[in-house]
């Protein structure tokens, strides 16, 4: 364990190291009852539900750092309860290491920062290097999708539909134990989805897609 790791240095061993913010270290190693009782005494949870929804406040944090200020800060987002497990719900973002292996390629798939719009109960997965967001103004559930040598760049596109949203589980025999031990499924009510799966270049030019 890494905890060990210390035990094996030498006196003459050089040791440096780094530190990050909190957000930056997720762990998921807690039964939902320990996670509850950790949240009662002030802890962080550490079980499943908090973890899935640090995870998509993490990819939050980060779209902000590139200048995507319409986003707002997970930490104002609102709080509740999943089998006694406190969590904040808001965007469910998840960008693929494809799409995003580090911060500065991340700021270059977002030329244009100030054009994104995204509204707080939106869900948006993005999933291959070729993709690029232009302008996009989103309230709902997006998906993108990017083949290998498919180059795709989303200029002007408006998404509205109704969205994802995550509920308290009412039938815990009826899922699977990952959605049990989390307390909460998602609920895909709509969903825009945009597939590319062949190489080529394509363009999304002020696209207006509604479903409400």
């Amino acid at each position: 364990m890494m905890q060990d790791y210390a035990g094996l240095l030498r006196p003459t061993d050089k040791v440096g190291f780094s530190q990050f913010p909190r957000w930056c270290y997720t762990p998921v190693k807690n039964r939902t009852e320990d996670g509850a009782q950790k949240a009662t005494a002030g802890l962080d949870p550490a079980c499943a539900a908090s973890g899935e929804c640090e995870f998509y406040a993490s990819w939050v944090r980060l779209l902000r750092s590139v200048g995507i200020t319409a986003l707002r800060d997970p930490d104002s987002y609102p709080q509740t309860t999943f089998l006694g497990v406190p969590v904040r719900i808001g965007v469910m973002a998840v960008l693929s290491s494809s799409f995003a292996p580090s911060r500065d390629k991340l700021k270059l798939r977002f030329p244009t920062p100030e054009k994104v719009k995204i509204s707080d109960r939106s869900a948006l997965i993005l999933d291959g290097a070729g993709i690029s967001i232009h302008s996009l103004d989103l309230d709902g559930a997006l998906e993108i999708y990017a083949a290998p040598g498919a180059e795709v760049m989303i200029k002007g596109l408006v998404v509205k539909n109704r969205g994802w949203a995550i509920e308290s589980l009412q039938d815990a025999a009826a899922v699977s134990e990952p959605v049990r031990m989390r307390g909460f499924v998602i609920n895909k009510m709509q969903t825009e989805r945009l597939v590319f799966d062949k190489p080529g270049r394509y363009t999304v030019d002020g696209g207006v897609t509604s479903s409400l």
